[in-house]
């Protein structure tokens, strides 16, 4: 079987201003930033059992 890509490992942002984009994002979306910036599980659909990290980061 082919191997396959299941997902994507994340998005960065460039922002003037790292500190208040992540505020912003805090502040209006709920995402807080951790030791791995933002970071959303995930599941496969077909199979429940399979985990997968999301992250959303600000440089």
């Amino acid at each position: 079987m082919k191997k396959r890509v299941t997902g994507i490992g994340g998005t960065f942002l460039k922002a003037e201003d790292r500190g208040a984009t992540r505020k912003w994002y805090k502040d209006h979306l709920g995402i807080e930033n951790g030791k791995w910036s933002g970071t959303f599980e995930w599941r496969h659909a077909q199979d429940q059992a399979k985990k997968g990290v999301y992250c959303l980061e600000h440089f």
